[in-house]
């Protein structure tokens, strides 16, 4: 008897937090979507009798038995209704994020997407079709949120303090901006300490390449 343990899809709350539902095309068929965030979620999956199961990391049964687990996807979209979640694989995504790049980012892209052939020959054309404006989602938000912990915890300079620097740095007439725009621009500052930190850190150490460098 196989004693292999999975994890299920666990079913997420989407940015209005209603159940999840997923982006579905039938071969042949073109959906129309608008890519409401600017990052996607990853996951790692084993294929098992036709269906996907969560990776258990470390301890997967499914690992130690020589199963590779495959990179998935997921971001939210608006196809004309509710948000909902299109999930897809690394090849799939690489194309998205290639277009998103020369777009401005993915938040807001509009893409006409197509199925293209069934089964393990299944792929998916992506075709841009403009922009949108995209107000952001509260998983964005928190995702900033605990991004910018995370570098004030890594550069040992507590939050409220790198606020306060955010604010002594930036041009007051940023104050009157909207609070989102403000976490956005927060995000970009602790990003940029955290860079001027690695820096300095790797100056110390003796490991910053010169110039001549790239020259010879």
């Amino acid at each position: 008897m196989d004693q292999r343990q999975a994890t299920t899809t666990p079913v997420m709350p989407n940015p209005q937090g209603q159940p999840q539902s997923w982006v579905k095309w039938e071969p042949g068929q073109t959906r129309r979507l608008t890519i409401l965030e600017n990052q996607a979620s990853q996951r790692l999956v084993h294929w098992i009798a036709g269906k996907g199961c969560n990776c258990a990391g470390p301890n997967c049964g499914f690992c130690a038995a020589g199963d590779r687990p495959k990179v998935r996807w997921s971001i939210t979209v608006s196809d004309g209704g509710s948000p909902t979640t299109w999930e897809m694989a690394n090849l799939t995504y690489t194309d998205l994020t290639v277009i998103g790049s020369q777009s401005g980012g993915l938040k807001g892209l509009i893409v006409n997407v197509t199925r293209a052939g069934e089964g393990r020959a299944t792929r998916y054309i992506i075709v841009p079709a403009g922009k949108a404006e995209v107000a952001p989602t509260p998983n964005e938000h928190q995702r900033a949120v605990d991004e910018i912990k995370a570098i004030a915890e890594e550069i040992g300079l507590p939050v409220p303090s790198m606020i306060k620097l955010f604010h002594d740095t930036t041009d007051h007439i940023f104050e009157s901006a909207k609070p989102e725009e403000q976490l956005a621009q927060l995000l970009r500052f602790a990003r940029g300490l955290k860079t001027e930190r690695d820096a300095e850190a790797a100056a110390k150490e003796g490991n910053v390449p010169s110039l001549e460098g790239f020259f010879n």
